[in-house]
């Protein structure tokens, strides 16, 4: 039995010795070839051999116990490196590619550079593949497992989320999009005191999609009528995304095409209003968009927008039709669903290395 232990013991110490940790996970780094480290080989014989509650072996077992929290530790510190490397000292605003933790108006719209995201993506994935033998053998219960677990998961979704064509781009997206009632569930997280439809013929969102399918595809606003019988699938409008970025400096949304109050003549007729700004441009301004404003239900994303009548009336210098709008008239706006043909993942938790991650829980 002695001799048993001291084969294992002897048999875990050689391939830890033999271990090189990586820490280049360039395109042309070297290939690391790793083995599994044989953690459970002396548990396994402490219990074959009915000796759990035996001392010495068990010290043997609480020293392997200490050898996993620190590979464990260095196994995060080098991909926190990786992580540095590609978004130095970048905060998320609640995972990456999300940037500013404020979140305020379109501040919370901001993303990391997308040739940083992409290549962060290309990075961990080669990372991931040369560390399996050292991540895998690791058990749920050692610290920081589960956080690099839940990184490199959230990782892996957004690669697939982005996969490259034969031409090493990334595939277009393609979306369908159309308006429902903004008091009937799911709802957006905004919310709204009355529709458009006694104010305005059209709402207009510029979120810098190509619409239209093929080559015949444009970047132009979405537009949608405000009534009633215009809502649903039956008036979708089919777009693409891909990943160019937006154009204009915002992505907004306005209300267009005033109509007159009920009994008034064209003098009275609502006004165009400033649009909203609802994003700022970036190559991921779409997910940034859809992450922020949008709560995602049975595979749909529903984003409701609204506009401060009274206020936007007033600052268009048209109190007078402010002063006569409907009691309990404020907010104004639609709802918009958006169906994407690839299911858009959570936000990367930042991955922290072991002394803040402790530190936090405490």
């Amino acid at each position: 039995v002695a001799a048993g232990f001291a084969e294992r013991w002897l048999a875990w110490c050689k391939v830890v010795g033999e271990t090189k940790m990586p820490r280049d996970f360039g395109r042309n780094a070297p290939e690391t070839k790793l083995r599994e480290i044989p953690w459970s080989d002396i548990a396994d014989l402490r219990k074959e051999t009915g000796l759990t509650d035996e001392k010495i072996t068990r010290e043997l077992a609480d020293l392997l116990s200490r050898a996993q929290g620190v590979l464990s530790a260095e196994l995060t510190g080098v991909l926190c490196k990786v992580q540095q490397d590609a978004f130095a000292d970048a905060e998320p605003y609640e995972g990456w590619p999300y940037t500013d933790p404020n979140g305020s108006d379109t501040t919370g719209l901001q993303t990391v550079p997308f040739e940083n995201f992409t290549t962060f993506l290309a990075t961990v994935k080669r990372a991931e593949d040369a560390l399996n033998p050292l991540l895998k053998g690791l058990p749920d219960d050692v610290p920081l497992v589960r956080s690099r677990r839940a990184f490199l998961g959230q990782c892996r979704e957004w690669s697939v989320f982005l996969p490259l064509d034969a031409q090493g781009l990334q595939t277009e997206l393609v979306v369908t999009v159309w308006t429902e009632d903004p008091f009937k569930d799911p709802l957006g997280k905004e919310r709204v005191d009355d529709t458009a439809q006694a104010f305005y013929r059209n709402v207009q969102l510029v979120l810098g999609l190509r619409v239209g399918t093929g080559a015949a595809a444009i970047v132009k606003p979405l537009e949608f009528a405000t009534t009633a019988e215009m809502r649903g699938q039956a008036n979708k409008v089919d777009a693409v995304w891909d990943w160019k970025g937006v154009s204009e400096p915002e992505l907004t949304f306005a209300l267009v095409d005033g109509i007159p109050p009920v009994g008034k003549t064209l003098q009275y007729q609502y006004p165009t209003l400033a649009p909203r700004a609802v994003g700022r441009s970036s190559h991921l301004a779409l997910c940034a968009y859809l992450h922020r404003y949008g709560n995602l239900k049975d595979g749909n994303w529903y984003v409701t927008h609204g506009i401060d009548l009274p206020d936007a009336l007033r600052k268009a210098k048209r109190s007078d039709l402010a002063s006569q709008l409907p009691p309990g008239i404020k907010t104004i706006g639609e709802k918009f669903v958006f169906d994407l043909k690839r299911r858009l993942p959570g936000p990367i938790p930042k991955l922290l290395p072991a002394e803040r991650e402790t530190a936090g829980k405490q």
